[in-house]
C-alpha cells in the first residue's frame, strides 16, 4: 500500500549522443501542478517522452539540452543500496537549499530525519516496480527559515540492461530559502506504476495523495560546507566522479 510507504507498516559523461527531446511544462499538471512547479512538470514530461511506452527510459537517452529550463532543479542519482541513492549530478537549487555541495550525498539528506525511513521505502518501491513518484514536501521552519512549498519528482532509468540503475529527479521549492540547510517532511506521495513488478507479491494500490505518519527516526549526518565559490553562478549539473 502507498500508505505503508509512509507509515512503515508499523507492527511488523556517461553515454552521449542521444536525440534531444524538448518539452514545455504543460504535461503532468494534474499530478505536479505544472503552473506552480514548472521545472517538476518539465522533467516529468521529459521522462515520459523518453519512456515512449516502456517501463523506463535508458540513461543514455537523457540529454541535458532537453532539460535546459529545469537544469537548476534537476538531478541524476545512483542507487548504492536498496532504498538509498546518492547524487551524481545536481542542479544549483539543491546546493542552495543545503548551503553546500551535494554531490555524493544521499537524497535523504534533504529529508528530515523522521521521514528518511519513508523516503527509503519510496525509493525501494521504484526499484521493484517501475514508476514515477511525486512527493509533496513541507519544509522545516524556524528563526531565519521561512516556509517553503516544494515538490520532488523521482523516476528510474535503465543502463546496460539493468533496470533502475540510475534515477532522474527534480526538486523544486517556492519561497525564500533563508538559513540553510533546509530539510523537508514528506506530506504526501503519488506513485504511478509504468511497468510490471519484479516481485509480484509486492504490489501497491492506485496512486493517491496520502498523509504522512511518523517513521523511524534516523540521526542526521553533518556535511562540510562547500567553498563559497560553489554557491553562485549559472544553473547547471555537476559531474560526480565515483569509483565504480
Amino acid at each position: 500500500m502507498l500508505k505503508g510507504l509512509l507509515d512503515g507498516g508499523r507492527g511488523n559523461s556517461e553515454k552521449r549522443g542521444a536525440s534531444i527531446v524538448r518539452l514545455d511544462s504543460r504535461r503532468g499538471d494534474a499530478v505536479t501542478g505544472g503552473a506552480a512547479f514548472p521545472a517538476i512538470a518539465q522533467v516529468e514530461a521529459y521522462w515520459e517522452a523518453l519512456r515512449a511506452g516502456r517501463a523506463m527510459p535508458e540513461r543514455g537517452e537523457v540529454d541535458p539540452r532537453g532539460l535546459e529550463a529545469a537544469l537548476g532543479h534537476a538531478f541524476l542519482a545512483q542507487p548504492v543500496a536498496p532504498g538509498i541513492v546518492r547524487f551524481r549530478l545536481a542542479g544549483r537549487q539543491l546546493c542552495d537549499l543545503m548551503g553546500m555541495e551535494v554531490r555524493g550525498m544521499p537524497l535523504s539528506a534533504l529529508i528530515r530525519p523522521d521521514g528518511r525511513d519513508a523516503m527509503a521505502r519510496i525509493i525501494a518501491s521504484l526499484q521493484v516496480t517501475p514508476g514515477a513518484a511525486t512527493l509533496v514536501l513541507d519544509s522545516d521552519r524556524g528563526l531565519g527559515r521561512p516556509p517553503l512549498d516544494a515538490r520532488l519528482f523521482l523516476a528510474p532509468l535503465s543502463e546496460n540492461g539493468a533496470a533502475a540503475s540510475r534515477f532522474l529527479g527534480c526538486l523544486e521549492a517556492r519561497g525564500a530559502i533563508g538559513r540553510t540547510p533546509r530539510r523537508f517532511a514528506i506530506a504526501g506521495v503519488s506513485i504511478r506504476p509504468t511497468g510490471p513488478s519484479s516481485q509480484p507479491a509486492s504490489r501497491f494500490e492506485q496512486p493517491q495523495l496520502v498523509e504522512t505518519a511518523p517513521g523511524v527516526a534516523e540521526s542526521a549526518s553533518p556535511f562540510p560546507p562547500a567553498p563559497a565559490a560553489a554557491r553562485g553562478g549559472r544553473a547547471h549539473l555537476r559531474l560526480v566522479k565515483s569509483g565504480d
